[in-house]
């Protein structure tokens, strides 16, 4: 089961990735940069296994933002890749669009 779990992190963190990229021309216009998405691991057992994927963002080196979501929580996963897809596209739109500016 740690080995199926460990693989649908893996899609989920490479989906991030590209998703970011797809994103760089827009960050750039705006000097938002990010740091690279990482998994970290809050519970390692099979039946409670948590685990979240998180990233920062910065504009001219100041952190405005920051994305961070369970990938698993207490053993189940917290959404399909095409939700977190979805839901990832969105954190990335608010973020390239500026709303951080306005606060």
């Amino acid at each position: 089961m740690i080995r199926e779990k460990k693989d649908f992190e893996k899609k989920i963190l490479e989906l991030f990735k590209k998703l970011l990229e797809e994103k760089n021309s827009k960050f750039a216009k705006k000097n938002i940069t990010y740091k690279s998405p990482e998994l970290h691991f809050l519970k390692e057992k099979d039946d409670d296994y948590t685990s979240e994927v998180r990233t920062y963002f910065y504009q001219n080196k100041k952190l405005i933002d920051a994305i961070e979501f369970f990938v698993f929580f207490d053993g189940k996963p917290q959404a399909t890749k095409a939700e977190f897809e979805i839901w990832i596209i969105e954190e990335l739109n608010n973020i390239s669009l500026g709303w951080h500016e306005n606060t």
